[in-house]
């Protein structure tokens, strides 16, 4: 995948430094993981996704603080939180090749499932997965994209090829925990 040059190394930093933040947290909640989790990349990790991923994260840790567990409503409303964050301070929208792109396809997914949150993950990673596909034939409009403009068209945008594979890596991750429990 070609696309933003530090994307991924942003990203994947981003994530080392929460693998080691969150064992240093006392008697962590969901809340309290998901804020931690925004603060690495607001004040860690810089550029463009870490500050709208950091603050959409930061957003959904103040509406989950307290809570031990989630439920497949509490997460899919971690995720709209999310989109709309991300809507407001990014100032994209759907069709500007973005990591929006894969990501409302994803949440309106979890919108119409109810109660099993395996099924309901699979369904936000198939449409996470055909709203990145699609930014492949758009060109982008939002963004350091932007700069390439008709250039930027047959590439997948980076932002919505890393919702799917997180949604995917959840979604794997959750079929394997049931898996090991029996479920």
């Amino acid at each position: 995948m070609k696309g933003d040059a530090d994307f991924g190394i942003n990203i994947s930093s981003g994530f080392e430094k929460v693998l080691e933040r969150l064992p240093k947290l006392h008697d962590p909640d969901v809340g309290t993981i998901l804020s931690a989790t925004g603060e690495v990349f607001v004040y860690e990790i810089g550029a463009t996704i870490g500050g709208l991923l950091g603050r959409s994260l930061q957003r959904a840790g103040k509406q989950t603080q307290g809570r031990r567990t989630l439920t497949s409503q509490d997460l899919s409303a971690i995720f709209r939180t999310m989109l709309t964050t991300i809507k407001e301070v990014g100032g994209a929208k759907l069709g500007d090749k973005t990591l929006i792109d894969a990501l409302e396809p994803a949440v309106t997914a979890a919108d119409q499932v109810t109660g099993d949150m395996s099924a309901m993950l699979d369904k936000m990673q198939v449409a996470a997965a055909e709203g990145a596909k699609a930014t492949e034939t758009m060109v982008s409009r939002v963004g350091r994209g932007s700069y390439l403009g008709e250039r930027s068209r047959g590439l997948v945008d980076p932002g919505a090829m890393f919702i799917y594979l997180f949604l995917k890596s959840m979604a794997e991750s959750l079929a394997q925990l049931g898996r090991t429990a029996g479920l």
